[in-house]
């Protein structure tokens, strides 16, 4: 009886590192899809990533600002605003460059926050 369960273990670790996998493969996908959001708004004559506008811009889409969104668009401001470096110039590669550079850097720092919360949980329940 005790034989089958070393297998078992092993078939939900192997389940496990198949989830993981399919998930980074996910995320990588993604990744390299970043600089879309540079790209098409240029190919279709938009201003801008749809969904990415402030207050001003929101106001002229809509013809108001949301109530809370004037309340608290004052409270956040991006650590690489409009996802531009110093330096580099406007050409498509470096905004391209940039643009997904911020995105690893906002995926590291949410791993990183995820990872700390759980050691907190381990140790909170060990």
């Amino acid at each position: 009886m005790n034989g089958g369960q070393p297998r078992q273990n092993n078939t939900e670790s192997l389940r496990g590192r198949t989830l993981q996998r399919r998930l980074l493969a996910g995320l990588l996908v993604l990744a390299f899809l970043t600089p879309c959001g540079i790209v098409l708004p240029r190919i279709f004559h938009a201003d801008g990533a749809w969904g990415e506008w402030g207050a001003e811009r929101l106001g002229a889409i809509l013809g108001y600002v949301p109530e809370g969104l004037k309340g608290s668009a004052h409270m956040w401001k991006a650590p690489v605003s409009d996802y531009a470096f110093s330096g580099g110039g406007g050409s498509l590669a470096f905004q391209m460059l940039a643009y997904a550079a911020s995105g690893v850097l906002g995926l590291l720092l949410a791993v990183c926050l995820v990872f700390l919360l759980m050691k907190m949980i381990k140790r909170h329940e060990g």
